[in-house]
């Protein structure tokens, strides 16, 4: 799954990313209504310049089982927590999932 398949259009009504954010080094984390967490890398500099494509696609993972409407980089950028309406919490080591998907 791609950002692609959350772009408005027939069948994606009930696609939509719920939360964004966005640390100091330019990584981008959004939590999307079905319970999905989309990564990017962001060039900074690229953003700054207007450049087309300023960002690379790390990923996705599906942790939660409903919405995620809470992303947040710790301030070392090593991870990433989110929060769902389904009730959890999770604690994501950055490391760990560039590994996985590595």
């Amino acid at each position: 799954m791609t950002p692609d398949d959350y772009r408005p259009g027939p069948g994606s009504r009930n696609k939509r990313i719920d939360s964004v954010n966005i640390n100091s080094n330019g990584l981008v984390a959004a939590g999307t209504s079905t319970g999905d967490v989309f990564l990017w890398k962001l060039d900074l500099l690229k953003f700054k310049q207007q450049q087309l494509k300023p960002q690379t696609w790390l990923g996705s993972s599906k942790k939660h089982s409903k919405s995620v409407h809470f992303c947040e980089f710790s301030p070392n950028g090593k991870y990433l927590f989110t929060g769902s309406v389904d009730g959890t919490a999770k604690v994501w080591n950055l490391e760990v999932e560039k590994a996985k998907k590595g």
